[in-house]
């Protein structure tokens, strides 16, 4: 029965990247919050996921990992032919981090556009600190690898609750160090090495920003940050807004907070970004914050931009109206997503570029 489940929403997840809005329209009721209008194609697929989905909530880890990778499988990837990929280890072992980390390395065939040594991106993939790995964010990290015309170093970090808080910053600090050190030896710009992640992983990005600015250490040049999961104390309006019928919910979030931090206090801001100090906010690296309308991540993202621009922070920052938290990783079914996706790939490409003109430009 599970086998034939899955087969059919397969089929129906592929139909659905095909089926003109029109049809999509008459079948997805309207849904509006805010002024914002859902767009048609997650109407129609928060309405099958209601049908056949299941209550994470009610899952082990475990079970809940194995959920995510079936959904992925459902969903599929493209396959990128100017997207090299390579595999590696590194060492990592330093101040807790795990004894070794798992990477996957995208490499844009034929280097960067200007011909120089490409930028290259850290990147943690989301999953609440509890699901989630380096093979359920390929699709999304080749698609930024291609549009950025980027490396993109993907992470695959311990998990909770076997590995709770701080094995994941731990983990992330220890990936970086390691990314500076080997840069060059890489064939990336040493200069421009940025940090990103989606959810929980964008709260990494974020965190090992404001761990480094508290230490007076040097700052990437650039954090992505993609619908990041900054405050896990729940406390943001958009919470409740937004807490059900969005794919991601409010106890969705309360079981991946509850294996996450084990105990740890969630206005620690090396837990919750959110709850940083201003005197370390005002030294991170310049950041592209990039929220969906319909997420209840939503106010917390747009909140952590207000904040970084009134620190004096560059900070780019776009929301998705009509998409929800995940859509990334909704890019093969949704053309809405798949859009979105591809632009804030763009919004790196042109950070990247900007800074590249920054450091050829004579001081």
């Amino acid at each position: 029965m599970a086998e034939a489940f899955e087969a059919i929403k397969r089929s129906i997840l592929h139909a659905l990247h095909g089926a003109p809005p029109t049809v999509v329209r008459a079948v997805g009721s309207s849904n509006a919050v805010e002024g914002k209008t859902l767009d048609p194609h997650l109407r129609l697929l928060l309405r099958i996921e209601r049908f056949i989905g299941r209550d994470t909530t009610r899952l082990s880890p475990d079970q809940a990992r194995a959920d995510l990778a079936q959904s992925v499988r459902l969903l599929g990837a493209r396959r990128f032919d100017d997207v090299l990929i390579e595999g590696d280890h590194i060492a990592a072992g330093q101040h807790g981090a795990a004894a070794r980390l798992a990477l996957r390395i995208y490499r844009p065939r034929g280097g960067a556009a200007d011909g120089a040594r490409p930028p290259a991106l850290l990147y943690f993939h989301g999953g609440g600190g509890v699901i989630g790995n380096i093979d359920t964010h390929h699709d999304l990290c080749s698609r930024l690898c291609r549009g950025a015309r980027a490396v993109v170093i993907s992470v695959d970090y311990r998990l909770a609750p076997e590995n709770p808080f701080p094995a994941a910053v731990e983990d992330a600090r220890a990936a970086f160090a390691w990314l500076e050190a080997r840069a060059t030896e890489l064939g990336v710009d040493s200069r421009r090495l940025a940090v990103g992640g989606d959810s929980l992983g964008g709260n990494l990005a974020a965190a090992l920003c404001l761990h480094r600015a508290a230490r007076d250490e040097p700052q990437p040049a650039l954090q992505y940050l993609l619908y990041p999961w900054l405050d896990l104390s729940g406390s943001q309006p958009s919470m409740t807004t937004f807490g059900a019928g969005y794919l991601l919910t409010a106890p969705v979030l309360a079981y991946f907070r509850r294996h996450y931090l084990s105990g740890a206090d969630p206005r620690d801001p090396a837990v919750s970004p959110a709850f940083a100090r201003v005197a370390h906010l005002a030294r991170v690296a310049p950041a592209i914050v990039l929220t969906a309308g319909f997420d209840p991540l939503l106010d917390e993202g747009r909140a952590y931009a207000d904040r970084l621009a009134a620190a004096a922070v560059p900070v780019r920052y776009k929301c998705y109206d009509a998409l929800i938290h995940g859509y990334a990783s909704l890019s093969p079914a949704v053309p809405a997503c798949e859009r979105a996706t591809d632009d804030g790939a763009r919004e790196l490409a042109r950070a990247f570029a900007a800074l590249g003109a920054q450091l050829e430009r004579p001081s």
